[in-house]
């Protein structure tokens, strides 16, 4: 298996994956939601990608999440 990015990144692609799970979302209706390739996204839910600003906000206004929470449950410790 391969290791995430760091725990921040791990944090966001598990809040991501469990959103998008509990909803019942395939991968690629919810990277349609946040205009990611479905590739992308899994790789955002495993901690191996990268995700800028842009990215972070429609990942947040996808799991119907305020950005602001979003930073502080991802940055937990």
């Amino acid at each position: 298996r391969e290791q995430s990015i760091s725990s921040v990144h791990a944090r966001l692609g598990l809040h991501l994956y469990d959103y998008r799970f509990e909803q019942g979302h395939s991968d690629y209706y919810a990277a349609n939601q946040i205009n990611l390739s479905t590739l992308k996204l899994r790789r955002i839910e495993r901690g191996r990608q990268e995700v800028d600003l842009l990215t972070l906000q429609d990942i947040a206004a996808y799991t119907e999440t305020p950005l602001d929470d979003l930073v502080r449950k991802i940055y937990a410790n």
